[in-house]
């Protein structure tokens, strides 16, 4: 409805975007313009769900409820809390008259170290009253709009039209993340209850899981984390419903501005933590040395702040006012909100004389903070000597800091490593430079994390420019002089890898987990650190030894990649397990099979690393897919053995050529039976 009100200045192009119309088509025909249907405004989307709510609860203009305390307080305020959006509204329609819609920032690192560079929209001159504005609030009616552009989430959603809707299909009928929806459910219920569209069967509850579960499948680095259904469910009530906008905001919040927050490790939030207690101690230094006196650590406090981004500690508007300063300003608007949070409520804060009444006060600061101008201007308020902005002298110096921990921090994850495996760290660093760049080329992310999840997909291209590194010329002094170490193929390498890091058919390697195999694979001291490894990652009952089943998984995997490999075609065995059977009976004696009973063959035989190696280096299939057993390292007793093996492979070919199998040839990756 306000498109009329002002139009923009420029031709049609993706800066405008109530014309654009790439958009149209591809935003829901619900939503025609990039924006909510009539009649539906934020307050009169509330208003309705308002009426439903038959209890009397009282709630805000978005629809929460409001404490008795809350209730009191907001009364006071909500009469100019509504003048001053009209007043907004009236100054956004001239500006965006005048300058259209901002662009999205650029998120890559500047030469500062920055991750989240401001932009104007057309000019010094408009970035200048863009961002007064964005301090002043942007109104809930135009919002929606607003942020998309202003985010950058636009140009993701355009980029993809179709990916939102492909990620839920497969979210929900493939079952790639089984365990991350079941982790969903547990938390829908606990997030927003009281708002009356996050109830039992409402649809903002629906559509909450809908995102958290096509989020986890298109980053799965990042996965789900508890904290992100608070941070998806503001967005949905900011962006009126609207599941595919709230995505694509969710994308821009945990690849860009925040991508080390919500990884595996949390490596961001660690270091933010240990910074905020300096720049608390910068800007409100009576309330750090009253922690300090009383033993409350700053990090109680800014850890539940900074995960859910003051979600659950400042009424909800006063957080939509804040994220509209973050979409413009960038990351660095958390530690000014927290640090301004403890400065407006300082005099309560140096109030409370112990621990406890410390720790019960946090527990509710900022709950009756309507005022979102007083806390804004905390944000940036100058020093009263040199009348500079106080809060950018001390971000300065914090900046620097980061950088140093991050850098600690590969360091130390690098020496780690160089320890744990046999690569060098110039080899490492080539590597994991490799695994970032290209795990995140797909997310278009900013800034590199400290985890990664790896994929086959993945693994293949490190193979493909990691050669240098994994299929390395023979090392002086370790490796014997002339003896070049078979080539280990990617797909044979992530199998072996995937099995001994990973429970489930769907999970992702760790970046740890992917570089500790490599090492035993492709760089091993010996042949028997690579025996070992393999053997140990399909030993699922970790027993020391292959059961039955465990080895017709092997054989499975081994089969079906040759036969979607090239060379020589391997008939697969009518039946695995029989087969495995009389391999294992081919083996026994001399230690290499054991079991219950010890009789090979038998349900309860086990094969040893012996009898393993010695299927390694006969069983064509294995052979083939997992060149880990040399040339002449065979010794005359495991030869003898190794013959046997032959034998039994020869009896199963002109078996299977005088009786076709029925089961046909496995395509494929053959690794559905692996476990």
């Amino acid at each position: 409805g306000l498109a009329s009100e002002f139009p923009p200045s420029r031709p049609p192009s993706r800066y405008s975007f109530l014309s654009s119309r790439r958009l149209r088509s591809r935003l829901p025909a619900s939503h025609p313009a990039g924006s909510p249907p009539a009649g539906t405004s934020p307050s009169g989307l509330v208003s309705s769900l308002r009426h439903r709510q038959s209890d009397g609860t009282v709630t805000d203009t978005l629809g929460f409820p409001l404490s008795p305390t809350q209730a009191r307080s907001w009364a006071e305020w909500a009469h100019i809390v509504s003048a001053a959006e009209r007043v907004q509204l009236q100054l956004w329609a001239t500006h965006l008259a005048h300058h259209g819609f901002p662009r999205a920032p650029d998120s890559k690192p500047d030469k500062k170290g920055r991750v989240w560079r401001e932009r104007g929209a057309a000019g010094k001159g408009a970035e200048r009253a863009c961002k007064k504005l964005v301090r002043g609030g942007i109104p809930n009616s135009i919002r929606y709009r607003l942020w998309l552009s202003m985010s950058g989430a636009l140009e993701l959603w355009e980029a993809a039209p179709h990916l939102y809707s492909q990620l839920l299909d497969r979210a929900y009928r493939g079952g790639e993340i089984a365990s991350e929806i079941s982790e969903i459910d547990k938390d829908l219920h606990r997030t927003f209850p009281g708002h009356a569209a996050f109830g039992e069967g409402c649809e903002g509850r629906a559509r909450l899981r809908d995102v958290l579960a096509a989020y986890a499948l298109r980053n799965q680095t990042v996965g789900y984390c508890q904290a992100l259904n608070y941070v998806a469910a503001m967005l949905l009530v900011a962006l009126q419903l609207e599941a595919e906008a709230c995505f694509w905001m969710l994308a821009v919040f945990c690849e860009r501005l925040f991508p080390d927050f919500y990884c595996r490790d949390m490596t961001g939030i660690r270091i933010e933590q240990s910074l905020f207690t300096a720049f608390v101690k910068e800007i409100t230094p009576q309330v750090h040395t009253h922690f300090s006196s009383l033993g409350v650590p700053v990090e109680m406090v800014s850890t539940q702040w900074f995960l859910c981004l003051f979600v659950d500690v400042l009424p909800a508007a006063t957080v939509l006012r804040v994220w509209d300063v973050m979409l413009w300003e960038g990351p660095q608007v958390l530690m000014r909100t927290g640090a301004a949070l403890l400065h407006v409520y300082r005099d309560s804060v140096l109030a409370a004389r112990d621990f406890n009444s410390t720790s019960t006060l946090l527990q509710t600061i900022g709950s009756d903070l309507w005022h979102a101008d007083r806390l804004i201007l905390a944000m940036y308020t100058k020093n009263y000597v040199t009348r500079r902005p106080q809060q950018k002298h001390a971000l300065k110096h914090l900046r620097k800091e980061r950088q140093q921990q991050y850098l600690e921090v590969e360091t130390s994850e690098v020496a780690r490593l160089a320890q744990a495996t046999h690569f060098t760290p110039a080899d490492l660093d080539d590597l994991r430079a490799i695994i970032r760049t290209t795990a995140r080329q797909d997310l278009a992310l900013g800034r590199d994390a400290i985890d990664a999840a790896i994929t086959e997909p993945l693994v293949l291209l490190l193979f493909e420019r990691g050669a240098h590194v994994l299929n390395a010329p023979p090392r002086l002094g370790v490796d014997p002089i002339g003896r070049l170490r078979p080539k280990i193929d990617a797909r044979a390498a992530f199998d072996v890898i995937h099995a001994k890091c990973c429970r489930r058919q769907d999970d992702a390697i760790d970046l740890g987990g992917l570089l500790t195999g490599l090492s035993a694979l492709c760089r091993p001291d010996s042949a028997d650190e690579a025996l070992a490894y393999t053997l140990g990652a399909f030993d699922a009952d970790r027993d020391g030894g292959l059961s039955l089943q465990e080895l017709a998984g092997v054989l499975s995997i081994a089969h079906g990649r040759c036969a979607a490999g090239e060379g020589p075609t391997l008939e697969p065995p009518a039946d695995w397990e029989g087969y495995a059977a009389r391999l294992v009976e081919a083996v026994a004696g001399n230690g290499f099979v054991g079991g219950e009973s010890g009789v090979a063959g038998g349900s309860g035989a086990i094969v040893r690393q012996p009898g393993f190696k010695v299927l390694m280096a006969s069983e064509p299939a294995l052979r083939r897919w997992l060149p880990i057993v040399w040339g002449g390292a065979l010794s005359e007793e495991e030869a003898e053995a190794a013959a046997r093996v032959r034998a039994v492979v020869s009896a199963e070919a002109a078996l299977a050529v005088s009786a076709p199998s029925s089961c046909g040839r496995i395509g494929g990756s053959g690794r559905g039976s692996a476990r």
